[in-house]
């Protein structure tokens, strides 16, 4: 049964109407048509969330990225966009305040889809997990995300984020208890790409390998957009055991594996030596 398209890459979304016998016959049967690439089943990802240790928040994260040698040259710039795909974020966040992305393209409130994107009053990013324009955090986790990127510095208020200035776009996929569906987080690459984003942070994983999702960042990368992915947090080798999105072989994601103080690899972080190049606090 006939759901959605994502004509961007070329997908067809639709449920079966029983499940058990798609499974045993359907998709077999699908893969064998000459007019289907491939077809792949929803499946869920997850935030990865920052360890538990009791000091974690105390740690000097921006003291060890040196971020104060490159505050003396900017401290960042609003023209610079960037997408966070996770659990929304708290707009009103004292902490973002002014950092939050309004849609020029769209009237606030007037039921119409201004702009003629496909999503109606999307003033400040869209939630795809409730398919609505308010992709307020439920969670945290996507606003704690932000707050690493962007909270406004020299205010003398909570924290500094690494850029004092910047343009913060939500977009929603994962629920309040931190998960969500293949579909969404596809569908979140696709609208920060098509909106603009330099670069769309995606601190969560799961599932397998997933053509569409390789496709959207595809489509991303030739949009300008820079996908950045968490490696994760199990200890594995990515090389071995890839997680995604962090293990696609792509120019055009980056994926971040963690250290701590002393600069070595954090105990639970993913490595890996060819997909995992890049690790930060």
């Amino acid at each position: 049964q006939y759901v959605r398209s994502i004509p961007e890459i070329n997908v067809t979304v639709a449920d079966a109407r029983d499940s058990r016998a798609f499974d045993l016959r359907g998709i077999f049967e699908f893969r064998r048509l000459p007019q289907v690439q491939y077809i792949e089943k929803e499946t869920m990802y997850y935030a990865i969330r920052t360890p538990n240790d009791p000091l974690y928040s105390d740690q000097g994260n921006q003291a060890r990225l040196e971020v104060a040698t490159a505050w003396d040259a900017t401290t960042g710039s609003a023209s610079v966009l960037v997408a966070v795909s996770d659990t929304g974020t708290q707009m009103d966040h004292p902490d973002l305040q002014g950092q939050i992305w309004t849609n020029g393209g769209e009237i606030a409130g007037n039921g119409v889809d201004d702009d003629n994107n496909g999503y109606v009053d999307d003033v400040h990013g869209w939630d795809f997990a409730d398919n609505d324009n308010d992709p307020t955090d439920g969670n945290k986790h996507g606003t704690h995300v932000s707050g690493i990127i962007g909270a406004r510095g020299n205010n003398s208020i909570g924290v500094a984020g690494a850029n004092w200035n910047v343009t913060i776009m939500p977009v929603q996929f994962l629920t309040a208890q931190g998960s969500g569906t293949l579909q969404g987080g596809v569908d979140t690459i696709l609208y920060a790409a098509k909106n603009g984003a330099r670069a769309v942070n995606c601190s969560w994983g799961g599932g397998g390998f997933s053509q569409a999702l390789y496709d959207a960042i595809d489509f991303a990368w030739k949009q300008g957009t820079l996908v950045i992915a968490a490696s994760g947090n199990d200890g594995k080798d990515t090389d071995a055991a890839p997680m995604y999105p962090a293990g696609y072989d792509h120019p055009g994601i980056l994926s971040i594996a963690s250290n701590q103080g002393d600069g070595s690899l954090s105990s639970f972080s993913n490595f890996g030596l060819t997909r995992t190049v890049v690790a930060a606090p």
